[in-house]
């Protein structure tokens, strides 16, 4: 130190040493990849390494504050076993029951179900067959307090609430739910279309704790859509623009529509076939649209908020504020000639038009637009989805996910996507 060889010796205060040490660490080539790759994902930054000349050891030291977490990281990186994970689903509609089906051929563990009028709750797992069954016969009255509260307490090592509800007052409470170490999925847009503050405050929950949050099927239903654009952002690519269906109603009724049919009887159809919500005005309003819309542009970064996803209605006024939906089919019907004679003079150009959202530059656009056959949505059939990401590295051809994005077993399919993520990544 006197000749200037070394600097002067600092103390560090808060900080906290942890020893990996074993016989078989020698001559095997990834152990010190897994120990810094484990904390590398845990966000523990590292202040000094030493490693034996044995082979046998390798001490980190770290901040004391991220002790506990290090610990846990290394233990599952190191001695992975096979822990139980439960499952707490909340919702007993279309979505959910698909769901248990799939739960059925998993070694998941189903221990507590609610809905909007019962609970159940099992320690050691429910049966998914006898599930409608057991929460009629011997649930007792729904309580989400409590219901939060078995969550809490559940002494299983790992544990995944599945929101399959549209409830609001559910996705206020995802906050809470992430802040006592529950991993939590969800196909429900609301959270994530709330003011941008909540949904920044959910993602910094999962980005900086032991607890992950997931919502590939608030977009696309079971298309890898949330994943894709994660996977790219995180390698490195930078996404320039994305153009989507993402309505399977709107995608059936531009697909079917020409000059020979009406719109009005098109609409009808998709009526009839289910794929509308029973006032049909809630898809041609294009508010679902505008959420899913709003959900990718925050996933690439932009921090915009639900008005600045605005869509263009499909919709007169006067439809848009009759008082039943048969009032409203008249008017929509009064529509048609204005909507013959457009679809005609496309014709004769060899377009179509399809409902789209444009984001790009900050801004979400939502419109019916014409496109040519050089578009990727032109040849689009019946009720399916399609987003073309554009990026750095796919400048000229967009990357293309197409496929069903609607649909209880679909929207199930990419849940349990989801919740098998999450059990890969703990």
């Amino acid at each position: 130190m006197k000749a200037g060889m070394i600097d002067a010796i600092v103390p560090e205060k808060d900080t906290a040493i942890i020893a990996v040490v074993g016989d078989r660490m020698q001559h095997r080539p990834g152990i010190a990849a897994k120990i810094f790759g484990a904390l590398g994902q845990k966000e523990i930054n590292v202040k000094a390494i030493s490693q034996g000349s044995s082979e046998r050891n390798v001490s980190i030291v770290i901040d004391r504050e991220d002790e506990h977490a290090a610990i846990n990281a290394l233990h599952r990186a190191l001695f992975p076993v096979r822990e139980k994970t439960a499952v707490y689903l909340i919702g007993t509609g279309l979505v959910a029951t698909a769901l248990i089906n799939l739960l059925k051929d998993s070694d998941l563990q189903l221990n507590a179900v609610t809905n909007s009028r019962k609970m159940l709750y099992r320690s050691g797992g429910l049966e998914p067959d006898q599930v409608p069954e057991l929460l009629e016969k011997h649930g007792e009255k729904a309580d989400l307090e409590k219901f939060l509260k078995k969550l809490r307490l559940d002494p299983t090592p790992r544990k995944i609430c599945v929101d399959c509800t549209a409830s609001a007052d559910i996705s206020a409470r995802y906050h809470d739910i992430l802040a006592t170490g529950v991993s939590l999925v969800t196909p429900n847009k609301i959270a994530n279309t709330a003011p941008l503050d909540y949904y920044k405050a959910l993602r910094e929950l999962s980005r900086k704790g032991l607890v992950q949050y997931k919502y590939e099927a608030t977009v696309g239903a079971g298309l890898p859509v949330i994943s894709t654009l994660r996977s790219m952002l995180e390698t490195g690519d930078k996404v320039r623009r994305i153009e989507a269906i993402l309505s399977g109603t709107l995608s059936y009724i531009f697909n079917t529509f020409s000059a020979e049919i009406s719109f009005s009887k098109v609409v009808k159809t998709a009526m009839e076939n289910g794929y509308t919500e029973p006032d049909f005005r809630e898809d041609l309003k294009g508010m679902d649209v505008a959420r899913k819309a709003l959900i990718l542009a925050r996933e690439i970064g932009y921090p915009l908020e639900m008005k600045d996803s605005e869509p263009q209605a499909l919709i007169s006024q006067a439809c848009r504020q009759a008082g039943t939906v048969e009032e409203a089919f008249r008017e929509l019907e009064k529509e048609d000639e204005a909507w013959r004679e457009r679809m005609a003079a496309l014709e004769k150009k060899g377009k179509v038009l399809r409902y789209i959202a444009d984001i790009q530059e900050g801004r979400i656009g939502i419109s019916a637009k014409e496109i040519d056959s050089t578009h990727p949505f032109y040849h689009l059939s019946g009720p399916d989805n399609i987003v073309a990401i554009y990026s750095d590295r796919y400048s000229i051809n967009p990357l293309v996910i197409k496929g069903a994005g609607a649909g209880a077993v679909v929207t199930a399919g990419g849940i349990m996507s989801d919740i098998l993520a999450i059990i890969g990544n703990t």
